[in-house]
C-alpha cells in the first residue's frame, strides 16, 4: 500500500531488467533469448515478493532489492525460501549481475557458492549404435519413397482449393447452401478423390486411414516429421533452427573458386557445397546460420517444397511466405470457406508410430551401449529406457547423437564439429561427445598411416 516504495522498486528492477537486456551476453547470438528475459522477470519479480514480506518487521524497515542483491545475509536469507531448482536461476542471475558489473548497477552483488545446490542433469543420451543405423536407413527409405511420389501428392493437395472436394455430400450441401450457391453440383468423397487420384498406396504405407480431410493434414504432417528428423540427424540442428526454416532455405556457397591457366585455360573447376541456412527477410534474425547439407538433405528439403507450393496455392499465397515446415491446418478447418484464408503457421511436430516397430525397440545389447556412453548414470531406474520399449526418441539426440559417433570415428575434429554445432566453445562440443571411447565406432577408425 506504500506507493513510494512500489515506484522506487519499479524504477530499480526496471533498471536491472534494461542491463540485463543490453549487457548481459549469452555467446554468439549476443543478447539474451526472449526465454531466459522471462525467466529472469520472473526471478525479479520474486525477490521483489520477498522485499515486501519484510516490511513487515518493524526492526528492518524497508528492504529495496538492492540490499537482498548486495547483503549476503539477505540473500541467504532469501535463497532458504526457495526451491533448487530457483536457487538455479538464482545463481544464474547473480552470475549475469556480476557480469555487467557494478560501474553499470550502481552496487556490488555479493555471491555465496553455498546458496546454489548443483542439479544432477541428466544430459540427452545418445541413440544406442543399432538403433541410430536403423534410424537412418528407415528415414532414407522413406525420403526415397516420398520423392517418387511427391508431385503426384501435390497435385491432390491442390484439388482441395475447391472447399467442397473431398468432404461427405451431407456437409457438401448443406454448405452449398449457406453460401447460396445455385446449381450446386457435388464433388467426390474424400475416399473417392483417394482412389481417383490413385493415392490408397502412399495413406497405406504410411498407416493412414482413408477418411476425411483430416486424413491428408495427417499424412502431411508424418512426411513433414520424418523428413523433419532427416534434417535433424545429418546437420545436428536444434528444434527450433530446423523449424525456422524459410521455403527457399538451400544455398551454394564456393569452397575455392575456379582456376584458371595463363591462357584462360580452366585448370581446375570451382569446389561448390550446399548449405541449408535460417536467413529470411521475415524473420528479423540478426546473423545467418547455416549447415553443411548432405544431398539427403537437400532431396527432403525439395520434397518439402512441393507441399508448401501445393499448399500455399490452396490458400491463396506465395511459397516464400510460408516456413518449410507449414501447418496445413487449415485443410480441414471450417475457416476453409472464408474468403481470406492465407495465414503463415508452422505445424507442431508430434511423434508417430513407426517408433513403435520391432527395430526400434530397446535390446539388452542397446541397453548395454546406452549405459556405456553415460557410466555414472543408472538408465535402469528410469523406466522409458527397459528393455522391449520403443526407444523414446526426442529431437536433441541426434544432435548428440551426430557428435558422439563423428567425434568418435576420428574423421571430425572438435573445431570442425563445435562450427557445424554452432557451439560457443570446444568445450561444450566435448561434453556433447563425452565417454565416446567407450562405445564402438559406427563409422570406422581413421588411420593417419593409410
Amino acid at each position: 500500500g506504500d506507493d513510494k516504495f512500489d515506484k522506487s522498486t519499479l524504477i530499480e528492477v526496471k533498471k536491472i531488467y534494461v542491463l540485463l537486456m543490453f549487457l548481459a551476453k549469452n555467446g554468439k547470438a549476443g543478447p539474451l533469448s526472449v526465454t531466459t528475459l522471462k525467466r529472469y522477470a520472473s526471478e525479479l519479480f520474486s525477490i521483489v515478493e520477498f522485499a515486501v514480506k519484510l516490511q513487515k518487521n518493524r526492526m528492518l524497515g524497508k528492504i529495496s532489492v538492492q540490499d537482498i542483491l548486495s547483503n549476503k545475509s539477505y540473500l541467504a536469507h532469501y535463497a532458504k525460501t526457495l526451491t533448487k531448482k530457483n536457487k538455479q536461476r538464482l545463481h544464474t542471475l547473480l552470475m549475469q549481475l556480476k557480469t555487467i558489473g557494478e560501474e553499470n548497477l550502481g552496487f556490488d552483488v555479493v555471491y555465496d557458492r553455498g546458496l546454489h545446490e548443483t542439479i544432477p542433469h541428466k544430459q540427452h543420451p545418445i541413440i544406442p549404435t543399432r538403433i541410430y543405423l536403423e534410424l537412418i536407413n528407415h528415414l532414407t527409405d522413406e525420403r526415397q519413397y516420398i520423392h517418387k511420389g511427391i508431385e503426384k501428392l501435390g497435385r491432390f493437395i491442390r484439388e482441395f482449393k475447391d472447399p467442397y472436394y473431398g468432404i461427405n455430400r451431407k456437409e457438401q450441401k448443406k454448405q452449398a447452401k449457406l453460401n447460396n450457391v445455385e446449381g450446386f453440383t457435388c464433388r467426390a468423397t474424400f475416399p473417392e478423390a483417394v482412389a481417383k487420384h490413385k493415392m490408397k498406396d502412399m495413406f497405406k504405407h504410411f498407416d493412414v486411414e482413408i477418411r476425411s480431410r483430416a486424413s491428408l493434414v495427417l499424412l502431411i504432417g508424418i512426411i513433414q516429421y520424418k523428413m523433419k528428423f532427416l534434417i535433424h540427424l545429418y546437420t545436428g540442428m536444434r528444434s527450433d533452427e530446423v523449424n525456422r526454416l524459410p521455403f527457399q532455405c538451400v544455398h551454394e556457397e564456393v569452397l575455392q573458386d575456379e582456376k584458371l591457366g595463363e591462357n584462360g585455360e580452366l585448370l581446375a573447376e570451382s569446389e561448390l557445397i550446399q548449405v541449408l541456412s535460417t536467413t529470411t527477410k521475415f524473420t528479423g534474425y540478426r546473423k545467418e546460420e547455416s549447415w553443411l547439407a548432405h544431398n539427403s538433405v537437400v532431396n527432403a528439403v525439395l520434397s518439402l517444397q512441393t507441399i508448401v507450393r501445393a499448399y500455399s496455392d490452396i490458400v491463396g499465397g506465395t511459397p516464400d511466405r510460408c516456413p518449410l515446415f507449414v501447418s496445413t491446418v487449415k485443410i480441414f478447418m471450417k475457416s476453409h470457406f472464408d474468403t481470406d484464408r492465407f495465414e503463415v503457421t508452422s505445424f507442431k511436430p508430434r511423434h508417430y508410430t513407426f517408433l513403435s516397430k520391432p527395430q526400434f525397440l530397446i535390446s539388452e545389447a542397446d541397453f548395454e551401449v546406452l549405459q556405456a556412453s553415460d557410466p555414472n548414470r543408472n538408465f535402469a531406474t528410469e523406466s522409458k529406457f527397459n528393455v522391449g520399449m520403443p526407444w523414446p526418441l526426442t529431437s536433441h539426440q541426434s544432435r548428440r547423437s551426430l557428435a558422439f559417433y563423428a567425434l568418435n570415428s576420428g574423421f571430425v575434429s572438435l573445431p570442425t564439429l563445435a562450427k557445424q554445432f554452432k557451439h560457443l566453445s570446444q568445450e561444450m562440443s566435448r561434453y556433447y561427445s563425452r565417454n565416446f571411447e567407450n562405445v564402438k565406432t559406427i563409422f570406422g577408425h581413421y588411420d593417419v598411416k593409410t
